[in-house]
């Protein structure tokens, strides 16, 4: 009796979960994302805090989606500044260990970042990142922005009037384990 009630219950929950998630890419689909307002978040000086909130709505595509074709074009140039900007550190990045065994590194610094830059871009990842589409996009209820696997991970930060956000890469996971 109790299995057939838990069953039906994550039945159940599943469709719900499922029809909200529904109604999310609808909304979304009618939003105008033509109209690009892309923030440039400019902090003079160090009184006015960055915070990451939970966003309201989905008014971060368009800045995800520039966010994403920027990292794109910077990394098949090669142009580590560029790449750098569009980091919010710390960043966790994977890698592989002597004995072939994927690991995450917390990276801390842009420095740090720089001296890791080759380990981290490597032909077949820079391939990797030029094949993706915008389209391939997945965006979260929790604010944080897919690409393909968890590979790379984005999330908007907001100013404290929440208006304005900025997209920035949080995470490069290079060697998936169910890829």
């Amino acid at each position: 009796m109790c299995k057939n009630m838990c069953k039906k219950l994550l039945v159940f929950s599943l469709a719900f979960f499922l029809s909200l998630l529904s109604l999310q890419f609808f909304n979304l689909r009618n939003e105008t994302i033509s109209q690009k307002t892309t923030a440039n978040l400019t902090i003079p000086d160090n009184s006015q805090t960055v915070q990451v909130i939970r966003p309201t709505s989905y008014n971060y595509v368009p800045s995800a989606i520039d966010c994403f074709q920027n990292f794109q074009t910077a990394v098949a140039e090669n142009d580590k500044e560029t790449v750098i900007s569009l980091i919010n550190f710390p960043i966790e990045v994977q890698f592989i260990n002597k004995k072939n065994q994927p690991y995450y590194k917390i990276i801390k610094s842009e420095n740090e970042f720089l001296s890791n830059y080759d380990k981290i871009f490597d032909d077949s990842f820079k391939i990797f990142i030029s094949q993706r589409k915008t389209s391939q996009l997945l965006f979260s209820t929790s604010g944080e922005i897919f690409i393909w696997k968890s590979i790379i991970r984005m999330k908007p930060f907001y100013t404290n009037d929440s208006r304005s956000s900025e997209v920035k890469v949080i995470s490069l996971n290079k060697y998936p384990s169910y890829q």
